[in-house]
């Protein structure tokens, strides 16, 4: 009889972790780049900083905001990769796309750089709200490595509407982080 029940309670737990939910993974995508531009080699170089996220944010599964105070984490949804890590990455690459007269590197890089700007990202907020709007907020700082001055600190916020599929709001804050490259870049290239 004890080996029966023991037979019968692999069995179960077997059954019951078969029947777990598979996950979906997802990574932001940097902008189009069908328009060709080229990096070229120059000695002009920007440096993408560390991007520091949210607490909340700093975890695989993805947030959908549900109540001004509740948040649904989604564990069978979630990020392929460090969240801060592939937002930095998205930033380089757009900026390296926008600018292509930049050599534009990711921290960390091997120092010494002589980058001549150095641009910092702080994400507060980045998730789909109650209302079905993908969210992004946070603020970006430009320093000038030579004099060691800020040049420019700007909060943003971006929002647009969404469907309900995951893939629809990654996609979204994908665009939202190309609208952001774009300012910083556009702030660049009239120093």
């Amino acid at each position: 009889m004890r080996i029966f029940r023991l037979i019968l309670t692999i069995v179960a737990i077997l059954v019951i972790g078969g029947c777990s939910s598979k996950s979906n993974f997802y990574k932001l995508e940097a902008m189009n780049t069908k328009s060709g531009h080229k990096a070229t080699n120059t000695n002009k170089i920007i440096g993408i900083g560390t991007v520091k996220v949210a607490d909340y944010l700093n975890q695989k599964p993805l947030i959908i905001k549900v109540s001004n105070t509740k948040l649904d984490i989604k564990e069978t949804h979630r990020w392929a990769s460090n969240l801060s890590q592939n937002i930095q990455e998205v930033l380089r690459e757009n900026i390296s796309t926008l600018l292509p007269k930049y050599t534009v590197l990711s921290f960390p890089w091997e120092e010494p750089v002589d980058d001549r700007y150095r641009v910092f990202v702080s994400i507060d907020s980045m998730q789909r709200d109650t209302d079905n709007k993908a969210v992004l907020r946070g603020s970006w700082s430009l320093v000038n490595q030579e004099s060691g001055k800020l040049i420019r600190h700007e909060e943003f916020s971006y929002s647009e509407v969404t469907d309900e599929s995951y893939d629809s709001l990654v996609k979204t804050q994908s665009s939202m982080l190309t609208k952001l490259s774009r300012h910083i870049a556009k702030t660049i290239s009239r120093l």
